[in-house]
């Protein structure tokens, strides 16, 4: 009977020395994901703009401008 309690505590010791551990790099975990979620978004809406102002200045042509937009576009409903 001894031994299973001081089996009992020994998991439960392990168990409150384990947990913050494995949730504090599951939060940070989560945390990089989403910044990084939100890094791609901020990229994909420059490129779009930035394509939005080459095509304004001529730099490139309208079809080039639909299809590349057309991407962009796509790629950033993706990361939603």
């Amino acid at each position: 009977m001894l031994w299973i309690g001081v089996g009992i505590l020994i998991v439960i010791s392990v168990g409150i020395i384990v947990y913050p551990l494995f949730f504090k790099s599951l939060e940070e975990h989560i945390q990089s994901v989403s910044t990084e979620d939100i890094s791609q978004k901020n990229s994909l809406l420059s490129a779009l703009s930035e394509l939005e102002e080459d095509y304004q200045l001529g730099k490139i042509s309208k079809e080039d401008f639909q299809r590349l937009q057309l991407h962009f576009q796509r790629q950033y409903l993706k990361e939603k």
